[in-house]
């Protein structure tokens, strides 16, 4: 447990290192300091992961002295649910967020810093931004590793809505699909960052990316139908969280990147109109 409430902030410290270094070895085209991110950022899921494991044995174990785990399972829960009750509240879902978008941050990078050698550092320091906000959030506001003053016999067990097999598969894809859209936006904004956004170089990485984020959230929207259906009945999906509707309205704008962003790739039109769609998307 230990060692899950010190990988957290020293998460937040490398983030904001690895965010500021790649913004100084950008702009003063330091090959070291760049590299000095990029393996910075590396190190930021495994950091989350060892947090992820801590958290986990918490509910697995029944360690009420935690409040998180004390607020959302019980000795009646189910084992086989803990990867439910562990993003059944706030906490565990920022830190969900914030390991989910780490690995796709480092898969970003690394499938495009040979690529794209201009634009990836301003797109890192982009993307460990967005890291260090919830990573920032979590340490000061929600650290699903709090303990408690005293360990209660029995937790407040998890939300009977959420025990259902809907519950192991939706909000996972739902999250990383609403926190993916940050991916192409920051390679779009770094390829403006380095005086790139008037050439079509991003565009197919950008645009693969856009399709990734695009995919996750779609399977992520029609599983939380699915699930609400089965629970709430007809209509429940959109009566049922804000969340759910506030995914839809990034799903509208990466549908139009997804497919204006061709038209720059054949054509070379919509180049700042499609800036502007994956901003919005990002915004929503």
């Amino acid at each position: 447990m230990e060692s899950g409430h010190i990988a957290l902030p020293i998460a937040l410290l490398v983030s904001v290192y690895v965010s500021v270094t790649s913004f100084l070895g950008a702009s003063n085209r330091s090959p070291v300091l760049v590299a000095s991110a990029r393996y910075g950022l590396f190190t930021i899921p495994i950091l989350l992961i060892v947090s992820t494991v801590a958290l986990v044995y918490a509910f697995v174990s029944h360690d009420f002295s935690v409040k998180y785990v004390a607020e959302n399972s019980n000795l009646a829960m189910p084992v086989n649910y803990t990867w439910v009750a562990f993003y059944a509240g706030n906490a565990g879902s920022m830190l969900f967020i914030a390991m989910i978008f780490s690995i796709l941050a480092v898969v970003a990078v690394v499938s495009m810093f040979r690529r794209l050698p201009s634009t990836t550092p301003y797109a890192t320091g982009l993307m460990s931004l967005v890291l260090a906000f919830f990573l920032g959030v979590i340490v000061f506001l929600a650290n699903p590793l709090e303990m408690l003053s005293f360990t209660p016999p029995d937790g407040q067990g998890m939300n009977p809505l959420l025990v259902h097999f809907g519950m192991f598969i939706h909000p996972p894809m739902q999250m990383t699909g609403l926190i993916s859209v940050a991916i192409p936006f920051s390679i779009a904004m770094g390829a403006l960052l380095a005086g790139r956004g008037g050439r079509d170089e991003w565009v197919d990485i950008g645009r693969l990316w856009g399709m990734i984020s695009w995919t996750i959230l779609t399977i992520g929207l029609i599983l939380g139908s699915w699930w609400a259906y089965t629970i709430l009945g007809w209509g429940g999906y959109w009566a049922w969280d804000p969340v759910e509707n506030s995914a839809l309205m990034p799903w509208l704008a990466m549908t139009a990147f997804v497919h204006s962003i061709m038209v720059q790739k054949r054509r070379g039109m919509f180049r700042m109109w499609n800036i502007v769609l994956v901003t919005i998307g990002f915004s929503l």
